[in-house]
Parts: structure tokens; sequence; C-alpha cells
């Protein structure tokens, strides 16, 4: 898998100066009330980013010009909800900051609008977490939504959770802060890592007292099709997720730079965990993950991991050869696993079927007309719509791209592909 780049947003410190060589001599209007004193420079900037406010005084509090950008990236990287604030200026006095002026994306009007609309994202995400899991296992099913869901954007524009989670599209600074709202909304405690050597964000959790490393960005894979990289869909890794400090540090998964004052990761509880060889999305049902794990040969099982006993059962074998070139990696060579309703949809290289989730019912969806070397390398389900690729090899370009709407009754497509 390429490792993309993650461009962040460039900072720009717009300093209107205010110099004054008396300054008891000094007189400067009182600002208009907003609202209530606030009781900390934090909660007075988070108050007037949230309320979009043009200017938010600060005079009270001294701040330091040095601490302005810390302060400021610090409430964005921990507040994702505040996916239209870009950047700021401010004006200051003495050393110290007078009145901060954010800089929006989005008009007041426009903010309020797309409100509604990031909630009820926030709300679709949430709802496909199963509710009565682990902590590990929400991890895992926020992990798979988002890279199931998101393709890597290679405008380098999405930097925010709105749009990762509305717009499906986002580099490192989206999916980092899309992981973290929800893992909030989840109760789990989150932080937002960066670093400049790699010019990339993901973010650590906290499991049980521990942290843990997830890299939701590098989950999702993109792969080159000569002029140009593109999203995989359907493809949903696991390398990164709920790693330690040696593991997203060593050769394999080449982290490095962030913070020292970062929490130390150290448990290696999930280092061997069922998905770390998973290339395709995992999904729940009835408490168990449904899963296939990696294969280089032509006999691939899906299977039922039960995460309370550890215990994982075979349900259906799949008998199946990509004929793509030796050179690529394992996961070219493994279906792909989606769910709608009651039923698991998967993939060999000429035909889609369904099944049922106790292994029965298997039913044949689809078949390609194409010939050849021409084999289905990407499928995945979104909203009630099956998605498929046909390709000479995953790098090379579509020879048919469809989209089907599933039927009520979860089997078949209700007309031809589109």
């Amino acid at each position: 898998m390429p490792h993309r780049r993650c461009f962040a947003r460039v900072l720009c410190l717009c300093l209107l100066l205010s110099v004054c060589l008396a300054p008891m001599s000094l007189s400067l209007p009182a600002p208009a009330p907003q609202r209530p004193a606030a009781a900390s420079p934090e909660a007075a900037l988070l108050a007037g980013l949230e309320a979009v406010e043009g200017e938010i005084d600060l005079s009270p509090f001294r701040i330091p010009v040095s601490d302005i950008n810390a302060l400021f990236w610090g409430i964005v990287h921990t507040h994702p909800e505040l996916f239209y604030v870009e950047n700021f200026g401010y004006t200051y006095l003495n050393g110290c900051v007078l009145t901060f002026k954010p800089v929006y994306t989005l008009s007041k009007e426009l903010v309020a609008a797309r409100r509604p609309v990031f909630a009820r994202a926030v709300a679709k995400a949430l709802a496909a977490v199963p509710k009565t899991v682990s902590p590990a296992e929400k991890v895992l099913a926020v992990n798979d939504y988002l890279v199931s869901r998101t393709a890597y954007d290679l405008t380098y524009a999405g930097a925010t959770a709105y749009d990762a989670l509305v717009n499906r599209a986002a580099v490192c600074e989206g999916y980092s802060l899309a992981f973290g709202l929800l893992m909030d909304r989840l109760g789990i405690e989150w932080r937002y890592i960066s670093s400049a050597k790699m010019s990339h964000a993901w973010n650590l959790v906290r499991l049980d007292g521990a942290w843990y490393h997830v890299d939701v960005t590098w989950n999702d894979p993109i792969v080159n099709r000569g002029a140009r990289f593109a999203d995989m869909l359907g493809r949903v890794h696991h390398e990164y997720l709920l790693i330690p400090d040696s593991v997203i540090g060593d050769a394999a998964h080449k982290h490095t730079g962030w913070s020292p004052d970062t929490p130390k990761a150290t448990s290696t509880k999930y280092v061997n965990a069922f998905w770390t060889d998973v290339p395709t999305e995992i999904i729940h049902e009835a408490g168990k993950w449904y899963y296939i794990p990696k294969s280089n040969g032509q006999t691939h099982t899906i299977r039922a991991y039960d995460f309370r006993t550890g215990a994982s059962a075979a349900v259906h074998t799949i008998q199946a050869r990509w004929n793509a070139p030796e050179n690529n990696t394992f996961w070219v060579r493994t279906p792909y696993l989606a769910r709608y309703g009651n039923r698991l949809f998967y993939n060999t290289p000429d035909r889609i079927f369904s099944l049922r989730f106790d292994g029965t019912d298997v039913r044949e969806v689809w078949k390609t007309p194409l010939s050849g070397l021409n084999a289905i390398y990407e499928m995945t389900i979104w909203d009630g719509v099956l998605h498929h690729r046909v390709s000479a090899a995953p790098q090379a370009a579509a020879v048919a791209e469809k989209q089907w709407p599933l039927a009520a009754d979860t089997v078949s497509p209700t007309k031809n592909p589109r």
C-alpha cells in the first residue's frame, strides 16, 4: 500500500500590531458584552468559535503571543465539531493578545445550515457501532466505518470531520478528527497526534488505562493507477489499529516524529488481535465479528470471531483465485466482504454472492460477462447500493464500474446495474 502524506492546513498568523510606549495613556474602547465572563482563555475562545464570532476579546487573560498558536490548535484538535474554523489573526499589546480574529470557511448562516447535516452524519456513524460490545470493539467498528466510507482526498483539501463524515473525502487531519469525535461520543478518551516530520496526523485512544495508536488514514489503502492514485472501494486494513509505540514506530509501520509529551503507548495487548491480517471490512452480527483473513492461495474462509471467548469458527469456504501479478500484495487476492440487511456479500474474480450469517442459503447475485484477466478487484455496499469495479489488475483502469440498488429481500439488485 502506498503511504500517503497528509498536508495539514497551513498556519498563517495575521498580526495587527498595536504599539504603545506608554500603555497607561492608551485608551481602548470597552468591548460590547457578548456573554458571561469565561473562567479561562480556553473557555472564552471555544465559546466565541462556537458562536461564530468575528472577534473574541481575550484581553482579560493576558495570553502571551507565543502561546496563542498552541491554544487555538489545541481547541480545534479537541473539538472536531468546529469544522468551519480554519485559521486566525489577532491584535496584541505589550506581548499579550487583545482581540482574537477567527478565520472561518463558512458564513454564520452556512454554519447554521450545515450543523444539522453534520449531526445526522455523526448519528449515522454512531448507529453503525454495536451498543453492547467492549470499547476495543467500538474502536474497531469506527475504524471500519470510516475506512469503508471515506476516500483519501487527493486534492488535499478535506481537513475536517465534516469532510470525512459528510463529503466522504478527507486527508489525515479529517480522518483523525472524525475518529476523535466518534470516540468522544462513545465515551472513549482520545488524543489527536501529529508529526511535522511526516506531515501526518493520527490518534491515540485509552482503553482500560492503557494508550494505543490508531491511524485510520493508513488503514485506508490507495492504489497507484499510473497517472494517479485512487481509493480502493471496500478495502479496509487493520495494521494500524490499537498498536503500541514500539510497533507504530518500527520499520514496517514507519511512524516517527510525534511529540515526546504524547502519552506513552506500551501495551501489546492487541498486537496479535484477530483483525491484524484482515484486509476487508469486519462485520458485527449477534455478538460475533465476521471477516475474511488474508490468503495468497485460492481457498478463502469467512470466519466468525467471538471477542468474549477468543474463539474463531469457519462459516463458509470460498474457492477463488485472482490472476493478479505475483508482485501484488496479499490483499489483492482476497475476496471483499460487505453486509446488507441480514446477509453477507462476498465476491470471487467473476461473481458476487450473498449468504446468511450462518453460512447457509448461498446465492449468486451477479456474474461479470467480461473475460480474460478482467476480475472484480473492488466491492462494497453503501446505503443499500452495491458498488463494484472490474479491471485487468488493481492498478489498471476500470473496464466496468457498477452501482446496484439492492432489493428489499437483500439478495438481488432491483434492476440492471447503472
